[in-house]
């Protein structure tokens, strides 16, 4: 494992250069952009997101900055294919699902590069990146194992960081309800061979209830190098939040606990062209350091602290032989470990093998074909296969079939966690599924829609069961899953109007078997209904105005809600700003997670200094 890394460290260096491993877009103003505008990173290969046998969606930086999403979670609530489960807000902590998947089994990536923290899911989140740094994310629902492996369970996350365009100085200063205080600064920096950005995010606020105060900053630094065809990124990140975690992880409990998360990443990446070909590198290292305090009442007892390294690289080589055939081949290799004082010290590595074909059969006809190997140490090899066919019904409606395997090992958590209230195992087996979804897209003017029926079939599903003998829960394999759910999503942009809406629905039903009378904690926790709108107004040029929406109801337990955020910016001249943004309007009471309040209105006003270079 070890020579496989120096390997592709050392390609890296003979590859040199200048574009960021993945396609980098420029900016976008405008809210939607049209299918064949955007390509899909998180694909394997240079494909437009119209052209993909699967359900993608693309949230691009005009979006983010619309919604006003302080944190990633922030922005992920206006997809309704992916159900955000908050603790708290400013990102503190929160699990995500895709189509009714639990916490831990959706991979999330940035620029392509694995981010997934080894401990549990509910790190998928702690990542240090700036908001200010993303320039869109790629959200791919259902199975992506032949593509990426573990951990695409119910789909992928990619986050795509800007790139540099021109030489520029940015700052947000703002503050709000509950001592909220947000501050911002941005540096960007282009000569003729480099482009770098540097970003710092400061967030704090109050609380909102007892117990849920928080205090975060996150630094970043992207360059880019070009050298002529030839490409290098290099990018390093660091974040530390303290936050009061009441209740979050025993909801009715009342028990105050608290949670320090502070880590970071380093990773290159490299591109070149060969022969008519594309080779790209990568290496990946993540440090992700956890305290956490069980009872702050009792801070010397049940104090665990978790400290995980993870190490990844991919080497990939894109082919072309024709205008009609697409085709990759790559190998990857990874390695995690965890020194902690509740799980113990442990590490795995693993490798894989990978390949993917993109073939158009017929001028209106495409398959799509992948498949993937996985060995980790001491496991079973997972194979991972995929197959999609896309069919063009005229000129502007594809109609698409698609399914695969997937699979997810255990996190470290799951297999060794102990306290008064959970207890890991050591003998759980790995979870696999296999996955279908049939859908169609197309666009009729300024209307763009799409739609998806799913269904996923799961084996030894992971999850922490309560014994009602001793009120503990413990980590067990189900014998069977099953999800099933559809998917609905509207963007409207008339050229003639001063508007833009995106509207997203998702229906998800989930059956579980082998409970034997006895609850699951995570596994049916998601929404049976969810729907997210986000509307845009230019009506007044200089002062748009957006409002978002987003509306949930429980599968299993909880009551349905909706809340409302109004945001509204003003240009004051070129280089400044102002906006007020009022989170949850109508006061709505609601909870995310059963037994975890979320905040009710929130008030916010903001200062943005924007100088463009020379």
């Amino acid at each position: 494992m070890r020579s496989f890394f120096l390997a592709i460290s050392s390609l890296l260096l003979f590859l040199g250069g200048t574009a960021p491993l993945l396609a980098q877009h420029r900016s976008d103003d405008t809210m939607v952009v049209t299918l064949d505008e955007v390509q899909v990173t998180a694909l394997r290969h240079a494909a437009k997101q119209s052209e993909q046998p699967r359900a993608v969606q693309v949230l691009t930086r005009a979006v983010l900055t619309e919604a006003g999403a302080v944190s990633l979670d922030d922005a992920l609530r206006l997809s309704a294919v992916v159900d955000v489960r908050r603790r708290g807000p400013f990102g503190a902590q929160s699990d995500i699902g895709m189509r009714g998947s639990t916490f831990g089994q959706n991979l999330i990536l940035i620029d392509g590069m694995r981010a997934n923290d080894p401990q549990t899911g509910h790190h998928a989140l702690a990542l240090a990146l700036p908001t200010e740094e993303i320039e869109r994310v790629e959200i791919v629902p259902g199975h992506m194992s032949a593509l990426h492996g573990a951990d695409a369970f119910g789909g992928l996350i990619n986050i795509v960081t800007r790139r540099a365009e021109r030489n520029a100085l940015s700052m947000r200063l703002a503050g709000g309800s509950f001592g909220r205080a947000d501050a911002r600064l941005s540096w960007s920096a282009v000569s003729e061979h480099v482009a770098a950005r540097t970003s710092a995010q400061f967030l704090r606020h109050d609380g909102y209830s007892r117990g849920t105060d928080f205090t975060g900053w996150t630094l970043s630094h992207v360059s880019n190098v070009d050298a002529g065809g030839t490409g290098l990124r290099l990018s390093a990140s660091y974040s530390d939040k303290d936050f009061g975690a009441f209740d979050f992880y025993s909801p009715g409990r009342g028990i105050p606990s608290r949670e320090r998360i502070h880590g970071g990443s380093l990773a290159v990446q490299a591109r070149r062209g060969i022969a008519g070909a594309v080779l790209q590198g990568g290496v990946s290292y993540r440090r992700l350091n956890d305290r956490f305090v069980f009872d702050s009442r009792t801070p010397d007892r049940f104090v665990n602290t978790h400290a995980t390294d993870v190490l990844n690289g991919d080497l990939v080589l894109y082919m072309q032989p024709s205008t009609s055939t697409q085709w990759n081949v790559g190998v990857n290799a990874q390695a995690d470990r965890i020194r902690s004082t509740a799980l113990g010290d442990h590490g795995r590595e693993g490798a894989a093998a990978f390949t993917g074909l993109r073939q158009e059969l017929l001028p209106w006809l495409a398959l799509t074909a992948e498949l993937r190997v996985d060995a980790l140490r001491g496991h079973e090899a997972q194979w991972n296969p995929a197959m999609g066919l896309q069919c063009a019904l005229g000129q502007s409606f594809t109609a698409y079939v698609s399914g695969g395997r997937s699979f997810r090992q255990p996190s470290y958590t799951e297999l060794y966690y102990r306290d008064p209230v959970s207890s890991g195992s050591d003998a759980l087996h790995a979870e696999t599924a296999w996955s279908a979804e049939i859908g169609a897209r197309g666009v009729m003017g300024a209307l763009q829609l799409s739609s998806a029926l799913f269904l996923r079939d799961q084996r030894e599903l992971i999850d922490f069961i309560l014994d009602p003998a001793d009120n503990r829960y413990y980590a067990r394999n189900l014998r069977k899953a099953s999800v099933h759910g559809a998917e609905l999503r509207w963007e409207w942009t008339p050229s003639e109007a001063p508007v833009a809406l995106l509207a997203h629905y998702q229906y998800v039903y989930s059956a579980l078997e082998g409970l034997q009378g006895m609850q699951a904690r995570y596994a049916l926790t998601h929404p049976r209904h969810k729907a997210s709108l986000l509307l845009r107004s230019d009506a007044l040029a200089s002062t748009p105005l957006s409002i978002a929406a987003v509306y949930a109801r429980p599968f299993a337990q909880g009551d349905a809600w909706t809340t409302v955020d109004v945001r509204v910016r003003h240009a004051l001249s070129r280089v400044l700003e102002i906006d007020v943004t009022v989170e949850n309007i109508f006061d709505t009471r609601y909870e995310e997670i059963p037994g975890i309040p979320m905040p009710g209105r929130w008030i916010t006003a903001g200062l943005h200094i924007g100088m463009p270079g020379a």
